[in-house]
């Protein structure tokens, strides 16, 4: 389905590594996203050879004739650093198994197939840039053993990445515990990613890419709670650790972030309706404990430690990428 019946490769010259692939001589792959091809990633982190971007792309769309069809055959989509011509670099992000460099195919409920949301997927992703690679790539791939086995050899590209290594970014890290109605439900559904970056945005009124997930793990038992914990449980439900980064660069001109900063009404109701409209429909948030805001300010390559915000009593943060970071085998 994504591929000519027959199309023309060559060897690089002057080549001596066995493992070098060999190049496309002609536009034989089909299949790619609908939308996303030549954005610009623009970088947040300031230092240098470390990216943090934010990459938005379509559907996976297959080329028959110059006639574009929507059709999903894949699970996945990988986001890679690669050269002008497409060789592979590495996967984008950390690595780390539901953060970073890889976001699963999830329709959005009651768009019809034929739709091409240039949006569909967004994926936030943060890492060290290798020498040599020039664009993020973005490429259909499918799983294993819930690990990357395959995917498309090439895909859509951004604009050349510019690395950013000047100016100056604030980390605040921060952690938090909620009472939600079916934790462990919550961490296994592909759209949690989606949902919690997109909420966590919403409540304290800043752009998506600014919101990074370090981890979301299912709480500790009720016995092993503290007083605090014992009576948000009393709603219902269990509790979702999840531990979070915002990164603001110097150009924002809104107010400092604080743990203050998430209303925590808007992130409640805009989680449950987001949860609602792919099928979640009796998932609940009935609680939060919000952690100290620890910050930095991390300025070209000098890092400068900062101290703990004040925690709201009633703040509710909430911060998820949708980003998964698989072992490509190409």
């Amino acid at each position: 389905m994504c591929f000519e019946d027959s199309f023309d490769i060559s060897c690089p010259k002057n080549n001596n590594d066995k493992t070098t692939p060999p190049f496309f001589k002609t536009a034989a792959v089909k299949c790619k996203a609908c939308a996303g091809e030549s954005q610009v990633a623009t970088d947040l982190d300031p230092v240098k050879d470390k990216y943090s971007v934010s990459l938005k792309w379509g559907r996976n769309m297959v080329n028959n004739g110059g006639t574009g069809s929507l059709v999903e055959p894949f699970e996945s989509w990988v986001v890679l650093m690669v050269d002008d011509y497409g060789r592979n670099y590495g996967a984008a992000g950390t690595g780390v198994a539901g953060n970073n460099g890889e976001v699963d195919i999830t329709l959005r409920s009651g768009e019809p197939p034929s739709c091409c949301n240039p949006s569909e997927y967004q994926l936030n992703i943060r890492g060290d840039w290798k020498t040599g690679a020039t664009r993020f790539m973005i490429v259909p791939a499918l799983k294993k053993d819930g690990k990357i086995a395959y995917h498309l050899p090439l895909g859509i590209m951004s604009n050349p990445f510019t690395d950013k290594t000047t100016g100056s970014v604030t980390e605040h890290k921060g952690k938090l515990v909620l009472t939600v109605s079916d934790p462990a439900a919550f961490l296994k559904s592909p759209h949690r990613f989606d949902i919690m970056t997109d909420s966590i945005a919403t409540s304290a009124g800043l752009p998506r890419e600014y919101v990074h997930i370090e981890s979301m793990t299912l709480g500790r038992r009720l016995t092993e709670l503290d007083a605090n914990m014992r009576r948000l449980a009393k709603h219902g439900g269990g509790a979702l650790n999840v531990a979070y980064k915002v990164l603001i660069p110097d150009t924002y001109q809104g107010a400092k972030f604080t743990a203050k900063s998430i209303n925590t009404e808007k992130l409640t109701s805009h989680m449950v309706a987001k949860a609602a409209a792919v099928g979640m429909k009796d998932f609940k948030v009935t609680g939060v404990e919000v952690k100290p805001v620890v910050t930095q300010t991390i300025t070209g390559e000098t890092t400068v430690t900062g101290g703990a915000s004040p925690m709201g009593a009633s703040s509710l943060i909430i911060a998820v990428v949708m980003l998964v970071a698989g072992q490509q085998l190409l």
